[in-house]
């Protein structure tokens, strides 16, 4: 079977009425993923390939190789090799800290959720926590009940995320 047909009976069932997301933020999804939808294309991986190829493999391998030749971290290994160049193994090592910071964040809630499907099967409900009103973040307003048209009324998803 085609991707596109997949794809597209992918869309056309996130696109029904049934959808769990708030309904005053659905017209709105709605639009952007039909318009998506419409504008896929593979043209973003052809330069992100040739980068890829040109300098990202390229430079990843050289600096696992200094690091191995060196036998030694990026800051001495740069120090050592070119003393003005020192700069970068500085560089190279706050980079990592700042994906470090909100990678940690990305897997926290990861694991966040995760945890919350786990203890919805454990718990006997069967129901997970953003499904259903009566939790201790819930508002008055929570309905679970809340459709297309019923001003002042929240799901339960839309408080819980």
């Amino acid at each position: 079977m085609n991707e596109n047909v997949v794809f597209g009976r992918f869309m056309r069932a996130i696109l029904q009425d049934k959808s769990p997301i708030p309904s005053k933020h659905q017209a709105r999804i709605n639009t952007n993923a039909i318009t998506i939808y419409r504008l896929i294309t593979g043209a973003f991986l052809v330069p992100y390939c040739i980068m890829l190829a040109v300098g990202g493999i390229p430079l990843f391998f050289m600096e696992l190789a200094l690091g191995q030749f060196h036998r030694k971290g990026a800051i001495t290994c740069w120090g050592r090799l070119v003393p003005l160049l020192k700069g970068v193994g500085y560089t190279v090592v706050l980079i990592a800290l700042y994906v470090d910071f909100y990678y940690n964040v990305i897997i926290a809630w990861a694991l966040h959720y995760f945890m919350a499907s786990l203890m919805s099967l454990t718990a006997g409900g069967g129901d997970l926590p953003w499904t259903r009103c009566g939790q201790r973040w819930n508002t008055p307003n929570c309905s679970a009940e809340a459709r297309k048209g019923r001003d002042g009324f929240t799901s339960p998803a839309h408080e819980y995320f």
